[in-house]
């Protein structure tokens, strides 16, 4: 009994740095924190990807001025951990393109906003940062484009639709990315995409008068494969050398969108990009 009595508390103490907390923030000196040197490179890389124009998000935030006319709300949301969006908890391993931000970047954004936002030294200003037009995996080999607009309401419920993509494929091909491009990003909430060998998803949309069928919580059949998610600030990745997927030639390209409404009709038809690989799994050059 008292081994059993001794074991749980060792155990807990023996896994807690892999559950620890951000160490606490330490000020700095008062009145040395500027935007420019200081919060530009956290805004730059963790909120600007959705926060500049033709994004989702509603303001940009690329410059002193736009991080200063909103700072009350960033220091807020910030501090609550709902901005920028990153729900994985820490400590259950490292995550690429992680935008979780750090006890110490937050404590910054509350300082500097309580010691009145100096803008700081333009010299201190990092290059803003730059984007890619397009495709951000460069030209895919195979783009597949939804047959027709399909139109949001301006008001109501969140929309969840499924659209089928035939892919028209002549032979089985070896698939070593996938990229989704929204076709509105004012409405685009995020997107799963699936491929479906049978048949069912024609028929499917084929019930349907509208463009694609309606399905919450998911296809409405199970799908032969699942390739990708999407949701704002995603980066497509390639995979890793030596891994492809296979595309079977007798499947269609399945797209659950989750679209929700902007207070006026919005029309959307989003595409995706398809890059193939030459060479099967763990092939050598």
């Amino acid at each position: 009994m008292k081994v059993q009595k001794l074991f749980w508390p060792l155990l807990l103490l023996l896994a807690a740095p892999m559950f620890a907390a951000d160490a606490p923030y330490v000020p700095k000196p008062a009145g040395t924190l500027t935007f420019n040197k200081d919060l530009a490179p956290i805004v730059f890389k963790n909120c600007a990807i959705c926060h500049r124009p033709g994004e989702v998000a509603p303001f940009p935030l690329l410059t002193y001025e736009d991080v200063r006319k909103k700072a009350r709300g960033i220091v807020r949301v910030t501090e609550e951990r709902y901005m920028p969006p990153w729900h994985a908890e820490p400590g259950f391993g490292e995550f690429k393109d992680s935008r979780r931000l750090s006890s110490e970047q937050i404590g910054m954004f509350r300082q500097w906003f309580d010691e009145g936002m100096k803008p700081g030294r333009p010299a201190d200003l990092p290059p803003p940062p730059k984007f890619v037009e397009g495709w951000m995996l460069g030209q895919p080999d195979l783009v597949l484009k939804m047959p027709q607009l399909f139109t949001v309401p301006a008001e109501g419920p969140d929309v969840y639709q499924c659209f089928v993509l035939p892919m028209n494929l002549k032979e089985d091909k070896y698939l070593n990315a996938v990229e989704f491009c929204p076709g509105n990003r004012r409405v685009a909430h995020h997107a799963l995409l699936f491929t479906d060998v049978t048949g069912t998803v024609r028929q499917f949309d084929a019930k349907d008068p509208g463009v694609g069928y309606r399905s919450f919580g998911g296809v409405g059949f199970k799908p032969s494969a699942d390739l990708t998610g999407w949701a704002p600030s995603n980066y497509p990745r390639r995979l890793p050398d030596g891994v492809v997927r296979i595309l079977k030639k007798e499947s269609d390209l399945v797209i659950q969108s989750h679209l929700h409404p902007s207070s006026k009709p919005e029309q959307s038809q989003s595409q995706v990009g398809l890059y193939f690989s030459s060479k099967p799994a763990n092939e050598s050059p």
